[in-house]
């Protein structure tokens, strides 16, 4: 439905803004008739691909799992230390 009004934006930014806005397409559409996005999506490329996007959302699942497996250990070590 973004795409279809603002064709120029490529599949993988609309993905990202419509994340950013839980999928609310009219918030959507807004910030980017208003040019009013954050930071973190001004700084993508307007072209983005999706498979570029699946690309980087696979990276930052695979970052969180690494996240919560370091938490996990250094929380036994802090246990383990008691």
């Amino acid at each position: 439905q973004v795409r279809d009004l603002l064709p120029d934006f490529g599949e993988g930014f609309v993905a990202s803004v419509l994340d950013t806005v839980n999928g609310n397409t009219e918030q959507a559409i807004n910030m980017l008739l208003e040019g009013s996005l954050p930071a973190a999506l001004q700084s993508l490329d307007s072209g983005m691909s999706f498979q570029t996007y699946r690309q980087q959302q696979q990276q930052k699942q695979q970052q969180t799992l690494l996240d919560m497996e370091i938490h996990s250990q250094l929380t036994q070590v802090r246990i383990s230390l008691q």
